[in-house]
Protein backbone atom coordinates (compact mmCIF):
# COMPACT_ATOMS: atom_id res chain seq x y z
CA UNK A 1 0.00 0.00 0.00
CA UNK A 2 1.39 3.76 -0.97
CA UNK A 3 0.31 6.84 0.39
CA UNK A 4 1.23 9.99 -1.54
CA UNK A 5 1.81 13.20 1.18
CA UNK A 6 1.57 16.51 0.04
CA UNK A 7 3.16 19.68 1.19
CA UNK A 8 0.12 21.67 -0.09
CA UNK A 9 1.22 24.65 0.49
CA UNK A 10 4.55 24.27 -1.37
CA UNK A 11 2.94 23.01 -4.36
CA UNK A 12 0.41 26.26 -4.71
CA UNK A 13 3.62 28.53 -4.41
CA UNK A 14 5.30 26.53 -6.99
CA UNK A 15 1.97 26.94 -9.16
CA UNK A 16 1.03 30.71 -8.38
CA UNK A 17 4.98 31.92 -9.21
CA UNK A 18 5.81 29.32 -12.10
CA UNK A 19 2.26 29.63 -14.15
CA UNK A 20 0.58 32.59 -15.97
CA UNK A 21 -2.45 34.10 -14.94
CA UNK A 22 -5.54 31.90 -15.75
CA UNK A 23 -8.95 33.34 -14.71
CA UNK A 24 -12.49 32.40 -15.15
CA UNK A 25 -15.52 34.06 -14.70
CA UNK A 26 -13.44 37.29 -13.93
CA UNK A 27 -11.89 35.39 -10.51
CA UNK A 28 -8.03 34.13 -11.08
CA UNK A 29 -7.80 30.49 -10.87
CA UNK A 30 -4.27 29.37 -12.24
CA UNK A 31 -2.78 28.00 -8.74
CA UNK A 32 -6.33 25.75 -8.55
CA UNK A 33 -5.72 24.64 -12.33
CA UNK A 34 -1.84 23.57 -11.22
CA UNK A 35 -2.76 22.25 -8.53
CA UNK A 36 -4.78 19.74 -10.15
CA UNK A 37 -2.50 19.09 -12.56
CA UNK A 38 -0.05 18.22 -10.89
CA UNK A 39 -2.04 15.18 -8.59
CA UNK A 40 -2.51 13.98 -12.01
CA UNK A 41 1.06 13.89 -12.82
CA UNK A 42 1.72 12.58 -9.52
CA UNK A 43 -0.96 9.88 -9.78
CA UNK A 44 0.46 8.67 -13.09
CA UNK A 45 3.84 8.81 -11.91
CA UNK A 46 4.02 6.48 -9.24
CA UNK A 47 0.80 4.63 -9.95
CA UNK A 48 -1.06 5.29 -6.42
CA UNK A 49 -4.05 8.03 -6.06
CA UNK A 50 -4.89 8.33 -2.50
CA UNK A 51 -3.36 11.17 -1.36
CA UNK A 52 -2.80 13.09 1.67
CA UNK A 53 -2.61 16.66 1.58
CA UNK A 54 -1.00 18.71 4.55
CA UNK A 55 -1.60 22.67 4.56
CA UNK A 56 0.29 25.70 6.67
CA UNK A 57 -1.88 27.43 9.52
CA UNK A 58 -1.76 31.02 8.81
CA UNK A 59 -0.89 31.32 12.70
CA UNK A 60 2.65 29.65 13.90
CA UNK A 61 3.26 28.27 17.27
CA UNK A 62 6.85 28.88 16.35
CA UNK A 63 6.11 32.41 15.84
CA UNK A 64 5.60 32.68 18.90
CA UNK A 65 8.40 30.86 20.46
CA UNK A 66 10.59 32.54 18.34
CA UNK A 67 9.36 36.21 16.87
CA UNK A 68 12.29 36.57 13.95
CA UNK A 69 10.55 32.58 12.60
CA UNK A 70 10.20 33.26 9.11
CA UNK A 71 10.39 37.12 9.08
CA UNK A 72 11.79 37.50 6.30
CA UNK A 73 9.23 36.47 4.02
CA UNK A 74 6.74 38.79 2.29
CA UNK A 75 8.76 41.97 3.09
CA UNK A 76 8.99 44.81 1.33
CA UNK A 77 6.12 43.83 -1.10
CA UNK A 78 4.98 46.42 -3.56
CA UNK A 79 1.25 46.80 -4.12
CA UNK A 80 0.80 44.01 -6.59
CA UNK A 81 2.97 41.58 -5.24
CA UNK A 82 0.70 41.77 -2.01
CA UNK A 83 -2.37 41.89 -4.18
CA UNK A 84 -1.31 38.68 -5.66
CA UNK A 85 -0.24 37.09 -2.48
CA UNK A 86 -3.50 37.54 -1.03
CA UNK A 87 -5.19 36.32 -4.14
CA UNK A 88 -2.76 33.07 -4.00
CA UNK A 89 -4.42 32.61 -0.35
CA UNK A 90 -7.83 32.94 -1.79
CA UNK A 91 -6.94 30.20 -3.97
CA UNK A 92 -5.67 27.72 -1.41
CA UNK A 93 -8.22 28.77 0.69
CA UNK A 94 -10.36 27.32 -2.13
CA UNK A 95 -8.32 24.52 -2.87
CA UNK A 96 -8.76 23.57 1.23
CA UNK A 97 -11.83 24.00 1.70
CA UNK A 98 -14.26 23.55 -1.30
CA UNK A 99 -12.57 22.22 -3.84
CA UNK A 100 -10.68 18.91 -2.70
CA UNK A 101 -13.60 18.43 -0.38
CA UNK A 102 -15.70 18.72 -3.17
CA UNK A 103 -13.79 16.04 -5.48
CA UNK A 104 -14.21 13.47 -3.35
CA UNK A 105 -10.33 13.49 -1.49
CA UNK A 106 -10.92 13.09 2.62
CA UNK A 107 -7.87 13.27 4.09
CA UNK A 108 -7.21 17.07 4.12
CA UNK A 109 -4.94 18.05 6.91
CA UNK A 110 -5.17 21.48 8.93
CA UNK A 111 -4.35 22.41 12.55
CA UNK A 112 -4.02 26.26 13.85
CA UNK A 113 -0.56 26.57 14.85
CA UNK A 114 1.14 23.84 12.83
CA UNK A 115 2.82 23.93 9.50
CA UNK A 116 2.19 21.22 6.32
CA UNK A 117 5.55 19.85 8.09
CA UNK A 118 4.51 18.98 11.53
CA UNK A 119 1.43 17.34 9.85
CA UNK A 120 3.43 15.41 7.34
CA UNK A 121 5.22 14.25 10.04
CA UNK A 122 2.47 12.90 12.23
CA UNK A 123 0.86 11.28 8.96
CA UNK A 124 4.46 9.42 8.01
CA UNK A 125 4.37 8.04 12.00
CA UNK A 126 1.05 6.84 11.50
CA UNK A 127 1.52 5.32 7.85
CA UNK A 128 4.63 3.50 8.97
CA UNK A 129 3.14 2.01 11.90
CA UNK A 130 0.43 0.87 9.07
CA UNK A 131 3.51 -0.52 7.25
CA UNK A 132 2.69 1.48 4.08
CA UNK A 133 5.10 3.16 2.03
CA UNK A 134 4.88 7.22 1.72
CA UNK A 135 6.83 9.89 -1.00
CA UNK A 136 6.27 12.95 0.63
CA UNK A 137 6.14 15.65 -2.26
CA UNK A 138 7.80 18.75 -1.43
CA UNK A 139 10.92 20.50 -1.42
CA UNK A 140 11.63 21.24 1.97
CA UNK A 141 14.71 20.06 3.21
CA UNK A 142 13.28 20.00 6.87
CA UNK A 143 11.89 16.83 5.80
CA UNK A 144 15.06 15.20 5.53
CA UNK A 145 14.37 14.25 9.32
CA UNK A 146 11.48 11.54 8.12
CA UNK A 147 13.22 9.83 5.41
CA UNK A 148 13.24 6.04 6.70
CA UNK A 149 13.18 2.18 4.28
CA UNK A 150 9.67 3.13 3.35
CA UNK A 151 9.29 6.61 3.12
CA UNK A 152 11.43 8.73 0.30
CA UNK A 153 11.30 12.68 -0.85
CA UNK A 154 10.13 13.95 -4.16
CA UNK A 155 10.29 17.52 -5.61
CA UNK A 156 9.52 16.61 -9.28
CA UNK A 157 13.61 16.43 -9.98
CA UNK A 158 14.21 13.67 -8.43
CA UNK A 159 13.49 11.23 -5.52
CA UNK A 160 15.52 11.48 -2.23
CA UNK A 161 15.78 8.12 -0.35
CA UNK A 162 17.18 7.27 2.80
CA UNK A 163 20.31 5.82 0.99
CA UNK A 164 20.88 8.66 -0.55
CA UNK A 165 20.97 10.86 2.83
CA UNK A 166 23.28 8.34 4.34
CA UNK A 167 25.62 8.73 1.92
CA UNK A 168 25.46 12.47 1.54
CA UNK A 169 25.57 13.35 5.18
CA UNK A 170 28.47 10.44 6.75
CA UNK A 171 25.89 7.99 7.73
CA UNK A 172 24.39 9.69 10.43
CA UNK A 173 20.59 8.74 10.79
CA UNK A 174 17.68 10.64 9.40
CA UNK A 175 16.44 11.21 13.04
CA UNK A 176 19.23 13.72 13.69
CA UNK A 177 18.67 15.97 10.32
CA UNK A 178 16.76 17.96 12.94
CA UNK A 179 20.38 18.26 15.20
CA UNK A 180 22.65 19.77 12.06
CA UNK A 181 19.55 21.97 10.98
CA UNK A 182 20.08 23.28 14.94
CA UNK A 183 23.44 23.36 14.66
CA UNK A 184 23.91 25.01 10.66
CA UNK A 185 20.82 26.88 10.95
CA UNK A 186 17.73 27.38 7.98
CA UNK A 187 18.29 31.02 5.97
CA UNK A 188 15.00 30.38 4.37
CA UNK A 189 13.25 29.95 7.73
CA UNK A 190 15.01 32.99 9.85
CA UNK A 191 16.63 30.18 11.58
CA UNK A 192 20.31 31.21 12.81
CA UNK A 193 22.82 28.99 13.28
CA UNK A 194 26.38 28.84 14.16
CA UNK A 195 28.26 31.43 12.42
CA UNK A 196 30.61 29.56 9.97
CA UNK A 197 28.63 26.07 10.11
CA UNK A 198 27.22 24.91 7.06
CA UNK A 199 25.24 21.66 6.80
CA UNK A 200 27.86 18.94 6.02
CA UNK A 201 30.34 20.67 8.48
CA UNK A 202 27.32 20.18 11.29
CA UNK A 203 26.94 16.65 10.13
CA UNK A 204 30.29 15.44 10.57
CA UNK A 205 30.11 17.05 14.04
CA UNK A 206 27.15 14.44 14.56
CA UNK A 207 28.67 11.61 13.07
CA UNK A 208 31.75 12.14 15.72
CA UNK A 209 34.39 12.50 13.08
CA UNK A 210 34.92 16.40 13.39
CA UNK A 211 37.53 17.90 14.68
CA UNK A 212 39.35 20.97 15.20
CA UNK A 213 38.12 25.07 15.46
CA UNK A 214 35.09 23.85 14.12
CA UNK A 215 34.32 21.28 16.92
CA UNK A 216 35.43 23.75 19.49
CA UNK A 217 32.70 26.43 18.09
CA UNK A 218 29.89 24.06 18.09
CA UNK A 219 30.69 22.91 21.28
CA UNK A 220 31.37 26.62 23.05
CA UNK A 221 28.70 28.61 25.05
CA UNK A 222 27.34 30.10 22.47
CA UNK A 223 27.34 27.21 20.15
CA UNK A 224 25.02 25.02 22.60
CA UNK A 225 22.73 28.02 23.19
CA UNK A 226 22.15 28.36 19.75
CA UNK A 227 21.79 24.49 19.16
CA UNK A 228 19.14 24.68 21.73
CA UNK A 229 17.59 27.58 20.89
CA UNK A 230 16.94 26.24 17.94
CA UNK A 231 16.01 22.64 17.57
CA UNK A 232 12.28 23.00 18.79
CA UNK A 233 11.89 24.89 15.79
CA UNK A 234 13.58 23.03 13.05
CA UNK A 235 12.02 19.00 14.93
CA UNK A 236 9.09 17.84 13.38
CA UNK A 237 6.78 17.99 14.90
CA UNK A 238 6.44 21.07 16.35
CA UNK A 239 5.89 19.74 20.24
CA UNK A 240 5.50 23.67 21.62
CA UNK A 241 2.38 25.20 23.33
CA UNK A 242 -0.23 22.41 22.44
CA UNK A 243 -0.05 19.10 20.97
CA UNK A 244 -1.25 17.97 17.72
CA UNK A 245 -4.55 16.44 17.65
CA UNK A 246 -4.63 12.69 16.14
CA UNK A 247 -4.87 12.29 12.70
CA UNK A 248 -6.80 9.53 10.96
CA UNK A 249 -6.56 8.42 7.43
CA UNK A 250 -9.65 7.57 5.67
CA UNK A 251 -10.78 6.60 2.66
CA UNK A 252 -11.57 8.73 -0.49
CA UNK A 253 -14.84 8.66 -1.84
CA UNK A 254 -13.64 9.99 -5.64
CA UNK A 255 -15.86 9.86 -8.63
CA UNK A 256 -15.86 10.80 -12.01
CA UNK A 257 -18.89 12.46 -11.58
CA UNK A 258 -17.21 15.04 -8.95
CA UNK A 259 -14.27 15.28 -11.25
CA UNK A 260 -16.18 16.57 -14.39
CA UNK A 261 -18.27 18.63 -12.29
CA UNK A 262 -15.66 20.57 -10.22
CA UNK A 263 -13.36 20.83 -13.47
CA UNK A 264 -16.94 21.85 -15.21
CA UNK A 265 -17.34 24.82 -12.44
CA UNK A 266 -13.86 26.51 -12.94
CA UNK A 267 -14.15 26.13 -16.85
CA UNK A 268 -11.01 24.13 -17.23
CA UNK A 269 -12.06 22.26 -20.38
CA UNK A 270 -8.95 21.32 -21.12
CA UNK A 271 -9.07 18.67 -18.53
CA UNK A 272 -12.79 17.47 -19.76
CA UNK A 273 -11.11 16.67 -23.81
CA UNK A 274 -11.39 12.95 -24.67
CA UNK A 275 -7.78 12.45 -24.82
CA UNK A 276 -6.93 14.06 -21.27
CA UNK A 277 -9.83 12.76 -19.93
CA UNK A 278 -8.55 9.23 -20.62
CA UNK A 279 -5.89 10.28 -18.61
CA UNK A 280 -7.67 11.01 -15.73
CA UNK A 281 -10.24 7.93 -15.93
CA UNK A 282 -6.55 5.62 -15.74
CA UNK A 283 -4.85 7.08 -13.38
CA UNK A 284 -7.79 7.69 -10.90
CA UNK A 285 -9.34 4.13 -11.60
CA UNK A 286 -12.85 5.71 -12.39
Amino acid sequence: MKKIILDCNWLCYRSAFGMTSLSYENKSVHVVFDFIRQLLVLAEKFKCHDFVFCWDSRNSWRKVYSPEYKNNRHKDLTAEQAEDLADTYRQMDDLRNMVLPYMGFKNILYQSGYEADDLIAVAVDDLKALDKHCTIVSSDEDLFQLLDINVQLHNFKRNFRLSDFMEQYYSIKASQWAEVKAISGCPGDNVVGIKGVGDKTAAKYIAGILKGKAKDTIESTEGCQIKAFNLPLVRLPYSGKKAIKKLEIVPDEISEDKFQDMFGQYGFKSFLKEENWKKWEEAFEF
